[in-house]
């Protein structure tokens, strides 16, 4: 639905909604924003929230085991400088390899 219409029709647009409808509003074609029931919306939002709080808890368990592991010294002669131009050396070997298959 065009954003024009949506505006001209959204008495129309509203009780789509409530009866459980999704709406897609473009503008010039292109999307450019959804209207969804309130219980959908309260629904993703919540998940949302929780994959956030996941992902947090998960970042302080990985934080208190990097902790732990540094104060018994385990990772003490690991050479950080030379991690990273691994990990860049990594990066870059793949970045070619997918400009080849173009």
């Amino acid at each position: 639905m065009s954003a024009t219409e949506a505006r001209v029709h959204f008495g129309a647009l509203m009780d789509g909604v409530e009866r459980g409808e999704t709406v897609i509003v473009e503008r010039g074609g292109e999307p450019k924003a959804v209207v969804v029931p309130l219980a959908d919306y309260l629904r993703l939002r919540d998940q949302r929230r929780a994959g956030v709080s996941q992902a947090l808890a998960a970042m302080d368990q990985h934080r208190a085991r990097l902790r732990a592991d540094r104060a018994t010294g385990q990772f003490a002669d690991i050479d950080v400088s030379e991690l990273l131009r691994e990990g860049r050396e990594e990066r870059d070997a793949q970045l070619l390899d997918s400009l080849r298959r173009r």
